[in-house]
């Protein structure tokens, strides 16, 4: 993640909500990772429609903050980081805005290419 261009965008990339990208989670997932949730507005509007546990990877400490209110845990660092130093398991949704690297790079790692990206990866 190149951090220093993460951190330039406006304010408001932070807070959008994006319903459009909902019908892209699974109605069936109880455990969603969002990496780069700004401040978990998304979590929020999937968690009002489905039973799920939402977490969230943020870098951003100021959105992260704000984040802790919307989604059920927050990760306050980057996705690199997280990837590499924090194990998680049975992982029904991924969320990311956009393809990048280091969540191919975890979605291999975690699930040697057995991952149903059409089903269970929103972008």
């Amino acid at each position: 993640m190149n951090l220093k261009k993460y951190k330039e965008k406006s304010d408001s990339y932070f807070v959008i909500t994006r319903e459009e990208m909902g019908p892209f989670v699974s109605r069936t997932a109880e455990k969603i990772i969002e990496f780069g949730c700004g401040n978990g507005a998304f979590g929020k509007f999937i968690k009002s429609k489905i039973n799920c546990f939402y977490e969230g990877v943020e870098p951003m400490s100021e959105f992260a903050e704000l984040a802790k209110i919307n989604l059920d845990k927050i990760n306050c660092t980057t996705v690199e980081y997280f990837i590499e130093n924090i194990k998680i398991t049975n992982i029904d949704n991924f969320v990311k805005y956009g393809w990048n690297t280091p969540t191919e790079e975890f979605v291999e790692k975690f699930y040697n290419n057995k991952f149903d990206y059409n089903n269970k990866y929103s972008h």
